[in-house]
């Protein structure tokens, strides 16, 4: 099966035209949701670590883990930029 190209559509929280990559998003959540469903019911003496809070907090830790490790690859990549122009 070969790979599809995006479909574009408007998003009006965005404001603006977006691809349609957030299928894998909903998939993800449609499965936390049945996961979540699973635990509360047999679980219920456990805190339930899917529910919507924890799955919105973990979501925004890894787009701020994403944003840290992006800013370290620039620092990086301007420190040898600085050791370059030093020792040229």
């Amino acid at each position: 099966m070969g790979r599809t190209r995006p479909t574009w559509r408007w998003l009006p929280h965005h404001h603006h035209l977006v691809a349609d990559h957030h299928h894998g998003w909903l998939v993800l959540q449609r499965h936390v949701e049945l996961a979540s469903a699973f635990a509360a019911t047999h679980f219920r003496h456990l805190a339930n670590p899917f529910s919507q809070t924890a799955y919105r907090r973990s979501g925004m830790w890894i787009h701020t883990l994403a944003l840290m490790l992006i800013g370290v690859f620039v620092l990086i990549y301007l420190g040898l930029g600085y050791f370059r122009l030093m020792a040229g």
